[in-house]
């Protein structure tokens, strides 16, 4: 199944030019973190090689990191 990304894509990247740099995330990744946030979205896991970016938003979800 795949994920319409648009929703997340455009929160984004309107967050990124306002100014939000609360951390030094990829636009990839900010839109990643926030599929990852949305409880309607059906995910179990997640494969990555940067658990550091992705740990609290899975710990809060519960979800699993491989790596």
């Amino acid at each position: 199944m795949f994920l319409d990304d648009s929703k997340y894509r455009d929160e984004c990247y309107y967050a990124m030019t306002a100014g939000d740099e609360r951390r030094h995330l990829s636009l990839v990744d900010r839109v990643i973190r926030q599929a990852l946030q949305d409880s309607a979205n059906r995910i179990d896991a997640i494969f990555t090689f940067n658990q550091r970016d992705f740990i609290d938003v899975c710990g809060r979800r519960r979800l699993k990191i491989f790596p």
